[in-house]
């Protein structure tokens, strides 16, 4: 999807005196969770004037920068996914705690009003920076936690927030499991996807082959690209050959394990026969002529996803949906009605299904026509743009005075 330009300027003679938001990211290359912050900053830069700290310098950060936002560096490190060793444990916490006193004094000195925290590693120094300023803080998960340790560490640190805002019940469930007090702070909020009428085509076409499956996202082994291609080598010969797939994504910049699974990908393709067939695209910004091209797309996760935006993409423009079933994914996807799920990681159930929808044109068009009419209000930037405007205020709250005016305003908007 096209990154969605800001639509305000952002340093005016009106603005320079509002108060600060001061965004915490955690990467610095746009993904799921990027895109959210966006949607984020639409909808509170009217009122509140951002200011986004990042770990490091990317792709992300100057895209902001161009738009007119305030950028700052705050050194929380690197990312590497998977399981961490003790030392990098204890770097992490060494980097947190600067971190902490970095955004301390930032806070202070800039007027911030409320710390936004934009995923679980930038928690512990956002909270407690807000908290040593005495400032409140929203904390929005997007994923959903497994391993013992990082659902531990994370839910200790949400209860010091004061407002939790997950993508989904899953992800908010992997905390309230552990923690079940945080439930009084916690309000479930699914991400915003943009309006058919803002130049999506209401329906798929295909360009460049008879059959274009596609999957979209970081390359990384989570995802479960290794379970597709064993699950199309699977596929009838006949439909095998007819098939093309469009693999768009790259790995996370600087992961060595991102790189590795690629090459073992690659040549894995190649020993399964199906090399020719697939196209790396590699990281795109306009996701719009790729998902014009798809006949299906495929979320096969092998781990859990906390409500993917690529989902919602699809079934807004009516591309027929195979997904793993886990996380937020079975709160959205319903088995033959709007897409098919198969159990995650199962290469026999996707090849399956995947032979059954691409066998048949009449399924297709019922899943297609489901897919369209899965996507309600609450998926809506401007159901988005609302809470998120309801949390900030209730969170900072203006004089009663400008609270009237405002409540006056909104609601001349919807009559």
């Amino acid at each position: 999807m096209p990154v969605k330009p800001w639509r305000r300027p952002i340093f005016t003679e009106t603005r320079t005196m509002k108060r600060s938001i001061l965004y915490l990211e955690q990467q610095s290359w746009k993904g799921g969770a990027q895109q959210v912050l966006l949607n984020v900053l639409d909808a509170l830069g009217e009122d509140f004037r951002p200011i986004v700290a990042f770990p490091d310098a990317g792709p992300f950060r100057a895209h902001l920068e161009e738009c007119g936002i305030e950028t700052l560096t705050y050194p929380l490190g690197t990312y590497r996914p998977g399981k961490k060793s003790l030392g990098e444990m204890i770097a992490f916490a060494w980097r947190s705690l600067l971190c902490t006193l970095k955004l301390t004094y930032t806070i202070i000195a800039r007027n911030v009003c409320m710390v936004y925290i934009n995923g679980p590693r930038s928690l512990p120094s956002g909270v407690l920076a807000a908290r040593l300023a005495g400032r409140p803080a929203l904390f929005h998960l997007h994923n959903i936690l497994t391993r013992r340790c990082d659902v531990l560490l994370v839910s200790w640190f949400a209860r010091l927030a004061s407002k939790i805002v997950p993508c989904s019940n899953a992800a908010a469930d992997s905390l309230l499991k552990v923690r079940p007090g945080l439930q009084s702070l916690t309000k479930v909020l699914y991400n915003p996807v943009l309006n058919l009428t803002q130049g999506i085509s209401s329906s798929p076409v295909r360009l460049h082959s008879p059959i274009t499956i596609g999957m979209v996202g970081r390359i990384t082994e989570g995802k479960g690209h290794h379970v597709l291609f064993n699950a199309v080598s699977k596929l009838d010969f006949k439909l095998r050959k007819s098939c093309r797939l469009a693999i768009i994504g790259a790995p996370a910049p600087r992961s060595r394990e991102d790189d590795s699974y690629l090459a073992r990908l690659k040549a894995h393709a190649k020993s399964l026969g199906i090399g020719e067939q697939i196209f790396w695209a590699g990281y795109q910004i306009d996701m719009e002529p790729f998902y014009q091209s798809m006949d299906v797309l495929v979320v096969p996760s092998i781990g859990t996803e906390g409500l993917p935006m690529v989902l919602l993409e699809a079934l807004q423009r009516g591309i027929p949906v195979i997904a793993s079933d886990t996380g937020g994914t079975s709160e959205i996807v319903r088995h033959e009605v709007n897409g098919l799920m198969v159990p995650g990681g199962n290469v026999g159930e996707l090849a399956a299904a995947l032979n059954k929808l691409l066998s048949s044109p009449t399924l297709q068009e019922r899943l297609s026509r489901g897919a369209r009419a899965t996507l309600d209000a609450r998926f809506s930037p401007e159901s988005f743009s609302l809470a998120m405007k309801g949390f900030a205020f209730e969170l900072c709250p203006l004089s009663q005075a400008k609270q009237n005016l405002r409540r006056g305003t909104e609601v001349a908007k919807w009559e």
